[in-house]
């Protein structure tokens, strides 16, 4: 009659929560020094780092910059997460419909796998920035003060038609060198 009166107890799985890779935001070039601090912290964080030639008043210089630009990876459980954001330079995880973006481990092994492979020719390019029919503005390079409208991105490359010289390229151009005009909505 004793036992039936003692509260039923169940007993949780203490399995330990897998952990996951996922994505945070950070300060502008903080990615390097937040990602130490969460070493710091024992958190298990990825920073691709690449290496690009900088021209320099009297020089090229070899530098070492993040392939992507304010984003981090972390390798965390579910529980970990408010740990990461308490981590000076961090700023919130990614989120895709309001949870945090997770990486599958063959993702993060095929960067870590070009990154190691080809660390000195990787450029990241924002597609989202520039589409099939944007005209855009070339402001730097043998193309300086020509207008276009893309017709085709393959990777880096750009198959532009540039009416005022009457001919269509395929331009291989950094994003910062080309200004958007408008977006062409047909």
């Amino acid at each position: 009659m004793l036992a039936s009166k003692l509260p039923l107890v169940i007993k949780k799985n203490l399995m330990p929560a897998s952990k996951n890779w996922m994505v945070v935001y950070t300060r502008s070039n903080w990615e390097k020094k937040a990602g130490q601090l969460l070493t710091d912290n024992d958190l298990v964080s990825y920073c691709p780092i690449i290496k690009v030639k900088k021209k320099w008043a009297d020089r090229y210089k070899t530098v070492e910059i993040p392939l992507f630009k304010s984003y981090l990876f972390v390798q965390i459980t579910p529980s970990e997460q408010n740990r990461v954001l308490q981590v000076p330079g961090i700023i919130s995880f990614v989120k895709h419909c309001g949870l945090p973006v997770q990486i599958r481990q063959d993702e993060m092994e095929r960067v870590k796998n070009i990154i190691t492979v080809n660390d000195t020719n990787l450029e990241v390019i924002n597609y989202k920035q520039f589409g099939v029919g944007d005209r855009i503005y070339i402001n730097h390079g043998p193309f300086i003060n020509q207008e276009g409208h893309i017709a085709d991105i393959n990777g880096s490359s750009i198959l532009m038609v540039l009416e005022q010289l009457g001919c269509a390229l395929v331009v291989k151009v950094s994003q910062n060198h080309i200004t958007h005009i408008s977006t062409c909505l047909s």
